[in-house]
């Protein structure tokens, strides 16, 4: 499964905001205020892609690096 953004304000990711496992996910031309610890804790996604996005802060440990096919 794919998700994607194009042009919305997210505030804010919150934790566990993605805990499905995913084929991607793709932010484009997006505005994201945070993206909180834990975010994209799904058991595997295979890319997160951010094209044209303003980004406020990215916590420590948003991205699992052992979920990403790297």
């Amino acid at each position: 499964m794919t998700v994607s953004f194009d042009s919305v304000a997210i505030p804010k990711i919150p934790r566990e905001a993605f805990l499905t496992s995913l084929a991607s996910v793709t932010f484009r031309n997006c505005e994201i205020g945070n993206i909180h610890s834990e975010a994209f804790k799904a058991t595997q996604i295979s890319a997160v892609t951010m094209i044209n996005c303003s980004l406020g802060n990215i916590q420590e440990k948003s991205l699992y690096r052992q979920n990403f096919d790297l």
